[in-house]
């Protein structure tokens, strides 16, 4: 059976856009844009520890959302899945064989 049977949903991958401002000469966050549409997924509802000094995102994940591992992905990236839009705060590829990509998300606070 193909590892790729496992992901039994799709998701939409967005990044945030930098923003130059010209006139202070900073960055700002700019707009969400979407980069990878339909890409197969699937969302777990278990827990996972990441290494992260950050009090403001707590140091245990409680979903896990698996992608193929030649997904382009990155931290601080979404992902939205039903409708549901998470915020990607950990990637590990799961072993030597390259085929899945294990992402830490949390749900993205409006």
């Amino acid at each position: 059976m193909p590892y790729t049977v496992l992901l039994d949903n799709t998701c939409t991958l967005s990044r945030r856009a930098a923003q130059y401002n010209t006139a202070t000469g900073e960055f700002g966050q700019g707009t969400i844009t979407a980069y990878a549409t339909a890409v197969p997924c699937r969302l777990r509802h278990d827990s996972q520890s990441i290494n992260r000094n950050d009090p403001v995102i707590s140091n245990t994940l409680s979903k896990t959302l698996y992608v193929d591992y030649r997904s382009d992905v990155a931290q601080q990236d979404i992902a939205t899945v039903d409708g549901v839009q998470y915020s990607i705060l950990s990637i590990a590829n799961m072993g030597a064989e390259n085929k899945l990509l294990s992402l830490g998300v949390e749900v993205m606070k409006r």
